[in-house]
Parts: structure tokens; C-alpha cells; sequence
């Protein structure tokens, strides 16, 4: 949308990072190019092992059955209610250096 296309465009004129608790993408499609998800991305998928394990969604279907590099089920790449930020730490420091 209009926004999304804002935020992306001050990028030429400035250093702009994009914190966002959305997962879906937008601020990518439309051109941003540093995005810190706090909640993570619907665009790719982890193992349920290991959470530093993300591979990108291959289409837009996936098996329920697809595994991940390590053997383990691959799970969105999404924070599910009562999990951790893991992206809050990285955030916090982005905001705090902003001016």
C-alpha cells in the first residue's frame, strides 16, 4: 500500500531501518530492504529443533510433512502466542540508535 511504498522510498533519502511485528512481507514488496520482524515471516519456515534453522517457503504450498536440514518438522518461521521475541534484543538496540 501507499504506506509501505513511503516508508520504502525515505531509504534514498535516508538510513532507514524498519522495525515491524507484521509477518507478511509488505515492507519487502514494496522495496524496503532493512526489515527486523519481531514476530518473524510468513515467507519462510524453521525446524521445530532448531529456531536459528529457516529455509524459504518453496511456493505456496508445503507439505505438512517437509522437514527441515536437520530431520526435525519444519514449522512456520512465526512467533506463536507465549514463545519468545527473539528479535526483540536487535530491535531494542535498531531503536535505540535511532535518531
Amino acid at each position: 500500500n501507499a504506506g509501505h511504498r513511503a516508508i520504502a522510498g525515505l531509504e534514498k533519502c535516508f538510513d532507514v531501518e524498519v522495525i515491524t511485528q507484521n509477518v507478511d512481507n509488505l515492507h519487502e514488496r514494496a522495496g524496503s530492504s532493512r526489515v527486523t520482524h519481531l514476530h518473524g515471516e510468513l515467507t519462510k519456515l524453521r525446524s521445530s529443533r532448531d529456531p536459528e534453522l529457516i529455509v524459504p517457503i518453496d511456493g505456496w504450498e508445503q507439505r505438512l510433512d517437509a522437514t527441515a536440514p536437520d530431520g526435525s518438522l519444519l514449522r512456520p518461521h512465526i512467533v506463536f502466542f507465549g514463545e519468545a521475541v527473539p528479535m526483540f534484543e536487535r530491535a531494542a538496540e535498531i531503536a535505540g540508535t535511532a535518531d
